[in-house]
């Protein structure tokens, strides 16, 4: 029943302490450890009703397209369970949904924008053709084809043939005036059906479909540009620059399919690897507590760590490290430094302590508080130790490269010179670059 609860085999633990209390019903421990294992069910219970409330409620709040609502359920979902793979995956769908739905709504924005100002200038077709256009990118949006009856109302009542060829082409010269090239086109197209025998507009439409092929090889030569960036950088498994290039070959070529192809299959890559990572995270923290549970507490401090390269904004490993730095804390024997020493690179600094005793030897650490001067340099510490002027033993440390303090401990009882002889020194020394060092303490795995 132990061994169960430790390995957080609850339903195994409580059926084993279940015969034990059969068995002997006057101990008392088999009773205790089935209270405390119908809690931990019970709060199992709780925390996953929790999440499938959740992710329920996120479910159908997606249903019904109500995407903030339904990422921040999801949010929740995950804040319940945090290894749980599906609610990332319906974040990451949701956030794609609604970087699509921001670009449309800022290019129908656009589009409106320009339509009013034609509409107050009074250059009503080309008004015209703007909000048309703005109902092919948001087709539910009323404003737009309010306006659209408005000027085909104010249209008809311009029925005076001169009135209405002037009209179009002093519109057809704004838009020129404005590089708004197609519906100059087309305004030049219909002041031509009015005069057919007239060389203006003809003339203007011949400059606008110039300009228009000029932009369009721009448009083509950028297209090409972002997409070949883009298929290098996929090639190269490099997913960010990848999904940025193909964005923007969308943007400048809505209408093509090959980048938005290539971003769904770069989303699909990121969410198989999202589940591999979760299954490397999940091993080291399976393994960190396995080692926690049995006190091979440098070897849990490494899985913890190995989970955090893989998830580094995850609270557990970060909470459990810290967790057995203030175990091994509690447990010191020897302070041998507390309070804040620099030491140069290559100087050794020695550090002086009265022999332990035998018995206590083979379970020792040794731990520290150290931050590299520069936090951009390649620091390896070298943790020696041994007796008078002799050097019986030591480690090699490479210092993590970020700001700050940060806690290492040596398990220096495995070293047979360290039980066998009556070490009385540690000392330090940097390589690589000047470290601060603030505590350095030895404890014993006696908790």
């Amino acid at each position: 029943g132990d061994e169960q609860f430790k390995n957080k085999e609850y339903d195994e633990a409580l059926v084993s302490f279940n015969k034990a209390r059969t068995l002997l019903p006057e101990k008392e421990y088999p009773g205790k450890k089935i209270t405390e294992i119908e809690s931990i069910l019970q709060m199992i219970a709780m925390t996953r009703a929790a999440y499938d409330a959740a992710i329920l409620k996120a479910d159908a709040q997606l249903a019904a397209t109500e995407y903030n609502l339904a990422k921040e359920s999801y949010q929740e979902a995950l804040d319940q369970i945090s290894t749980e793979v599906y609610p990332r995956q319906k974040i990451m769908e949701i956030d794609q949904i609604l970087q699509d739905m921001a670009r449309k709504k800022v290019q129908f924005d656009k589009i409106i924008a320009q339509a009013n100002k034609a509409f107050d200038e009074k250059s009503y077709d080309m008004a015209l053709g703007k909000y048309k256009e703005a109902l092919t990118i948001l087709p539910e949006e009323v404003y737009p084809q309010e306006r659209i009856t408005e000027i085909e109302g104010i249209l008809a009542q311009m029925a005076n043939q001169q009135e209405r060829y002037e009209s179009l082409i002093a519109q057809g010269d704004q838009a020129i005036n404005t590089q708004e090239y197609k519906p100059a086109i087309d305004l030049f197209t219909q002041a031509q059906a009015i005069y057919p025998h007239e060389t203006y507009p003809p003339q203007k439409i011949a400059e606008a479909q110039a300009a228009l092929e000029k932009i369009q090889r721009e448009l083509d030569v950028a297209y090409q540009k972002a997409i070949d960036q883009a298929d290098r950088s996929f090639r190269k498994r490099d997913w960010d620059p990848a999904k940025q290039n193909y964005l923007q070959a969308s943007d400048i070529k809505p209408e093509e399919l090959y980048p938005r192809e290539k971003l769904a299959e770069i989303n699909s890559i990121l969410e198989k690897q999202l589940l591999e990572q979760q299954k490397e995270y999940d091993r080291h923290i399976a393994d960190g507590e396995r080692f926690y549970g049995t006190k091979y507490y440098q070897e849990a401090i490494l899985s913890f760590e190995r989970a955090l390269t893989v998830f580094p904004f995850e609270k557990y490993p970060s909470e459990m490290i810290d967790k057995i730095f203030e175990l091994i804390k509690k447990t010191s024997m020897v302070t041998l430094l507390d309070s804040k020493m620099t030491i140069a690179q290559n100087n050794e600094e020695k550090f002086k302590f009265n022999t332990i005793a035998f018995k206590d030897r083979s379970e020792n650490y040794i731990l520290l508080e150290v931050k590299m001067v520069n936090p951009e340099a390649q620091v390896k510490l070298f943790v020696n130790f041994g007796k008078g002027g002799a050097q019986n033993g030591g480690y090699s440390i490479p210092l993590k490269t970020r700001d700050g303090y940060h806690s290492y401990f040596v398990s220096i009882g495995k070293q047979v010179r360290w039980v066998n002889q009556d070490n009385d020194y540690i000392s330090l020394l940097p390589e690589g670059g000047d470290v601060e060092v603030k505590l350095i303490k030895i404890s014993r795995n006696g908790i």
